[in-house]
């Protein structure tokens, strides 16, 4: 099991005490509900404090919204992994490039954290070390890939208590702890994905992408978040 904690509940005592680290800049999200100027389309869930024991987690997947992550550990250890997709790869950059084709996503996304830790990862270690790795492909997937060329695109850490994760929208990433845990999670719209946010949730969310533009716009953010987004 891995319990989810939403703020507003008795857990609001605890995050009432922490705030956002200044690395990841102003939060615009937490600005917007500050001011109770959001609907709650977006909103109405962006932080928790997370208690999970071992071999529980997330599977593979990428934030919703276009927004960003933060990951702050006070007990245990956390394995992350990453996976990148690059713009060439994508199928449209309103979500962060994470709505990628599936031969660029990592394969069978549907085990969970744990299993797929436990099983997917090693066979893929021994296939992209096979002598003829080159021949070695992904047989889940209309077309082949080469393991080592899908294996590439893997990155991995272990969060320790006192570290901070953070995860850039539209990345894939999956989390198991490694022992009982307990962290608090946000998400947050800054300058780095503000227009992304605002392209994707502009068609299901308007209200919340109104009141967000007009915000970035009164703070004259507007061109700060455009041109970062071009680079």
């Amino acid at each position: 099991w891995f319990e989810w904690l939403s703020v507003g509940e008795a857990v609001g005592r605890v995050v009432l005490q922490l705030s956002v680290p200044s690395v990841v800049g102003r939060n615009l999200l937490s600005e917007l509900k500050a001011e109770e100027m959001t609907p709650g389309e977006v909103t109405d869930e962006t932080e928790w404090l997370l208690v999970g024991p071992p071999r529980s987690g997330t599977r593979w997947h990428f934030d919703p919204h276009g927004v960003s992550g933060y990951n702050i550990l006070f007990e245990g250890r956390k394995l992350w992994l990453f996976w990148s997709t690059s713009r060439e790869q994508s199928i449209g950059w309103g979500q962060g490039w994470g709505e990628a084709s599936m031969p660029f996503l990592p394969p069978e996304l549907n085990k969970s954290a744990t299993e797929w830790v436990l099983s997917v990862l090693p066979a893929w270690f021994t296939a992209s070390n096979t002598r003829n790795s080159s021949a070695a492909v992904d047989t889940d997937y209309a077309g082949p890939m080469p393991a080592r060329a899908r294996f590439a695109h893997l990155r991995f850490a272990v969060q320790t208590a006192g570290d901070m994760v953070y995860v850039p929208h539209g990345l894939w990433h999956c989390v198991v702890n490694l022992s009982d845990t307990v962290a608090f999670q946000g998400q947050l719209v800054n300058l780095y994905n503000a227009a992304v946010a605002l392209q994707t949730c502009a068609e299901y969310a308007p209200l919340f992408t109104e009141r967000l533009q007009a915000h970035m716009q009164h703070d004259r953010l507007s061109e700060g978040s455009s041109n970062h987004s071009r680079q």
